[in-house]
């Protein structure tokens, strides 16, 4: 009788052995997938932003009804970016166990896609889509210069120009500073921060030093061991303010 209930606690022992292992295993195990069309010979490539280089992950061609999957191990909260083939890319902050679905039009990757998944993920493709959209203003009034360089009213035209650029240029910073300031304990503030818009970031370390602090600080508390977090703290550490 003993050795009966011996045998029976033994192997409800390994039974919950065995599932908190698989409980373990696919604890970090991320989802991508979703339906874009048309879908006729589109692929995408998946890789991973990492600080110093781009990893690639996975490539997928989209089969006839236009619906693709990636899956994969993420052992830390990263960033991520699908490519298609003409180099148009979504940034995407991923964590372990996240499953993000991605949907719209293939022909307009990635101004008609929608992402479902973290708050996070949602909130850091809307900052890009709407960035876009002022980035196109931009691509819009420089085409206007171009077409109107040999005109008389040249001068006129090109301080219209400026005072326009100003405005976008101010629309922007403004919607990173809001951005930072909502989300500063998430990494995706980090992609937000050092994003060049144009040319250069908008928020550059040597005038907006504290918003650099500020992600430096809460990240640290939040997430000590990410290599993110490790690297714009060493960023911090090497930057030389420039003498006044």
């Amino acid at each position: 009788m003993i050795q009966g209930t011996k045998k029976r606690f033994v192997h409800l022992i390994c039974v919950i052995a065995l599932i908190f292992t698989g409980c373990q295993k696919n604890q970090g195990l991320v989802e991508i997938s979703g339906q874009l069309s048309p879908s006729e010979g589109f692929t995408l490539k998946l890789s991973e932003m990492d600080p110093r280089e781009m990893i690639p992950v996975d490539s997928v061609s989209l089969n006839s009804e236009g619906t693709f999957q990636f899956e994969f191990p993420v052992a830390e909260p990263g960033f991520y970016i699908l490519e298609a083939a003409n180099g148009k890319i979504v940034v995407l902050i991923i964590h372990p166990g996240d499953k993000i679905v991605v949907s719209g039009n293939a022909e307009n990757f990635p101004d008609d896609i929608q992402i479902k998944g973290s708050q996070e993920a949602i909130e850091l493709h809307k900052f890009f889509t709407e960035t876009r959209l002022l980035e196109k203003s931009i691509d819009s009034l420089e085409q206007v210069l171009m077409s109107q360089q040999d005109d008389d009213n040249y001068f006129e035209v090109t301080s219209q120009a400026d005072t326009l650029l100003r405005k976008i240029w101010e629309e922007q910073r403004a919607r990173e500073i809001s951005f930072i300031e909502k989300n500063a304990a998430k990494l995706s503030s980090l992609v937000v921060i050092n994003y060049a818009f144009s040319v250069t970031p908008t928020l550059g370390m040597e005038d907006d030093f504290h918003y650099y602090l500020l992600l430096d600080s809460t990240l640290s508390a939040v997430f000590p061991e990410n290599k993110h977090v490790q690297f714009h703290k060493q960023r911090m550490v090497n930057f030389i303010p420039p003498q006044p």
